[in-house]
């Protein structure tokens, strides 16, 4: 995930969870990564950041486990309403090994102006998408209806990537693609 980020006094939103937090005057910013339990690596490529990692119940499913990783970086180099670029790569490990799995979803946070959220996936040279479907629907609902507003869909050469930009993200909406292969 490559983003150009503008370090605010209050709290905005990225393609995951990502906060200024406010106790610190905004100097430091939360990207949130959750997964199946063993499946996930997250690093920060452009910033220097801490990295938690912890394991819980799964919120959307009874007797599983997750993996959540916290990436924190210190922004406290950059000026308020200066834009920056942060690179964060994030590997979900044989995590769409299923064709139940074969989905990927971010939300926008509450914030105070609309932002874009975006998504790359990359697929196996071996394994490339066959087709694709974009869906939206409130943070935490299981029920998705295709996505009807603006948006940038590109897919690479031999359908082995796909991006997907939502401009003016709604708030705490939650933006799904599904591929079969």
């Amino acid at each position: 995930m490559g983003s150009v980020l503008e370090r605010r006094e209050d709290r905005s939103g990225d393609t995951h969870e990502l906060n200024a937090d406010s106790e610190d005057q905004g100097s430091r910013l939360d990207l949130l990564y959750i997964c199946d339990l063993g499946k996930l690596a997250a690093r920060c490529l452009t910033q220097r950041c801490t990295i938690r990692r912890a394991v819980s119940a799964d919120q959307h499913a009874q007797g599983k486990l997750t993996e959540t990783w916290e990436l924190t970086a210190d922004v406290r180099e950059f000026a308020v309403g200066q834009e920056f670029p942060m690179l964060v790569e994030v590997t979900y490990w044989n995590a769409f090994d299923t064709t139940e799995k074969q989905w990927y979803s971010t939300y926008s946070n509450s914030q105070k102006e609309p932002e874009n959220v975006s998504v790359l996936l990359l697929f196996p040279e071996n394994k490339p998408f066959r087709d694709s479907t974009r869906l939206a629907y409130p943070h935490g609902s299981k029920s998705g209806q295709p996505f009807q507003g603006n948006e940038r869909v590109i897919t690479g050469d031999a359908n082995q990537s796909l991006y997907w930009e939502v401009f003016s993200a709604q708030q705490n909406e939650a933006y799904e693609v599904r591929w079969t292969f």
